[in-house]
């Protein structure tokens, strides 16, 4: 089973209206519960050169077992003005590994 650690993904160039994004974006994290995106994470984000940003998965602090989430953007300025929610994700947050075991000194 692999063990995810960070999203990955590209950031929009434009407004709805088709308009180009000069400003900062910041992303908000959903999780699906009960058929529904709920917030559960802000994303800082700067305008990158090559548009590709990732966050370690870690700061969301998901709980063991199966995951969906997808991202939404907002205008840093303006944080009541967010996009809809992205295509979802699905994956499997593998938890605490095993202790180590016959630990000895030799």
């Amino acid at each position: 089973m692999e063990n995810f650690t960070k999203l990955v993904w590209t950031a929009p160039t434009t407004f709805e209206d088709g308009s180009p994004i000069e400003e900062s974006i910041e992303y908000e994290v959903g999780q699906k519960v009960n058929e529904e995106f709920v917030p559960i994470y802000t994303l800082v984000g700067d305008l990158q050169p090559d548009g590709q940003y990732e966050a370690p998965l870690v700061e969301l602090e998901l709980g063991k077992g199966d995951q969906e989430i997808a991202l939404r953007s907002f205008v840093k300025s303006r944080p009541d003005s967010k996009s809809a929610w992205s295509d979802s994700v699905t994956f499997t947050m593998t938890g605490i590994p095993m202790p180590p075991v016959d630990l000895q000194v030799r």
